[in-house]
């Protein structure tokens, strides 16, 4: 079954490469060019996964995960990986295209950041974290906080992403050509969020109850080359590899692969913003695509405020930059 893995990693490399999709990318353009259209393949990609779960979830196919959430931890892991992501330039999702596209850099954040993240889960460091982890809330979802059935948040969340798809739809939805041009912001979304969904169902079948998730799978993929340990090589680490073949082969078919060494400040760069953004992973339940793609579509309280937290601080490194507006993704 972990053939499956790959065969949706190719997929979601092709949809992150051709459509570019970077959370620290967007929430650039947000911030300093007011630019509501960089916001609408975020709600779309949540709108539609919140559909496709929700469906799932009543036939019995998949389970959401019930542990709940470590406020402080949330709080301080989303903020120390948002901070990460401003200095490194981009989300783990967009450091994985990257490096499918031959920039070291990008390579050198994922190593660091699954080398910080498994030393801080299961290695030196978890005797730091072990506290901030261990203090859970009550909160587990919105609904099940509001006493309420997800269709309550569902169906306004999907009214509201459909007036901004609407207000802000391109020009060309769908692309004339899959690997000439990047796609558009909704197009991309609305493959991602797909993606997702059969992700989830897929995994599930193998006892992996989550969607698209790179923190961990980025450990184990490491521990594995490493290790060679059989156990590391599981759903998410083929999921993973085929995230990398995927954007790899999709630059190389539209003559965008091209490799690009690291400057000492690059490198510098990259390795600070590894270690945080692999910190606030281990901290905050995940990366962006955990948080700020899958846990917001089944209405998760940590991936709410983590994403919010990542938000903030990678809103605070832009906003400290001399150039803000300079080219991240």
């Amino acid at each position: 079954m972990g053939i499956s893995g790959l065969l949706v990693g190719l997929a979601v490399g092709v949809i992150l490469q051709r459509g570019q999709f970077c959370l620290s990318g967007h929430l650039r353009n947000m911030v300093f060019q007011r630019n509501l259209s960089s916001f609408a393949p975020l709600l779309i990609a949540i709108a539609i996964q919140s559909v496709g779960f929700f469906i799932l979830e009543q036939q019995g196919a998949i389970r959401f995960p019930a542990s709940s959430m470590p406020i402080v931890a949330t709080l301080v892991g989303g903020l120390l990986f948002g901070i990460g992501m401003g200095v490194s330039n981009r989300c783990v999702s967009g450091q994985l295209y990257r490096s499918g596209e031959g920039m070291l850099a990008a390579l050198t954040t994922l190593i660091v950041f699954a080398l910080t993240t498994t030393a801080t889960q299961t290695g030196m460091l978890k005797f730091y974290t072990a506290d901030l982890l261990a203090s859970e809330s009550q909160f587990v979802t919105i609904q099940q906080t509001l006493g309420v059935s997800s269709l309550y948040l569902i169906i306004p969340f999907c009214l509201f992403t459909l007036f901004v798809a609407i207000k802000t739809r391109p020009t060309q939805f769908i692309p004339k050509h899959l690997f000439k041009g990047t796609w558009s912001g909704h197009f991309t979304a609305v493959m991602l969020a797909f993606a997702s969904i059969l992700a989830w169902y897929l995994s599930a079948q193998t006892g992996r109850e989550f969607g698209l998730s790179f923190s961990i799978p980025l450990g184990n993929a490491v521990q594995y080359v490493v290790l060679g340990q059989q156990r590391y090589l599981n759903w998410g680490t083929y999921l993973i590899f085929g995230v990398v073949i995927g954007s790899f082969c999709s630059a190389w078919l539209s003559s965008e692969l091209k490799w690009r060494g690291v400057s000492p400040l690059d490198y510098a760069k990259s390795t600070a913003g590894g270690i945080l953004m692999g910190l606030g992973a281990a901290l905050a339940g995940g990366c962006t695509m955990a948080n700020a793609v899958v846990g917001t579509a089944y209405f998760s309280w940590q991936a709410w405020i983590a994403t919010l937290m990542m938000m903030f601080g990678c809103w605070c490194v832009f906003i400290l930059r001399k150039n803000p507006l300079e080219k991240t993704c």
